[in-house]
């Protein structure tokens, strides 16, 4: 079961911070554009404190842009 533990992690983030946005256009855009580079690192490094981290950053550079 362990390694499903980042996966679950990640989806959950997904979604905690999707349910907030579903209302307003621009905050699913930006969780859209955000989620790309988060995948990308979740699936090239398999690291759960860097994917975090790029998505966390992914997600404010987005929102200084839109």
């Amino acid at each position: 079961m362990l390694p499903f533990v980042g996966p679950s992690v990640v989806v959950t983030l997904v979604v905690t911070s999707l349910l907030p946005e579903v209302s307003d256009g621009v905050g699913l855009i930006r969780v859209g554009v955000a989620l790309l580079p988060t995948l990308v690192v979740a699936v090239r490094s398999g690291n759960l404190g860097l994917t975090v981290l790029v998505g966390v950053m992914a997600y404010w550079l987005i929102s200084l842009v839109v």
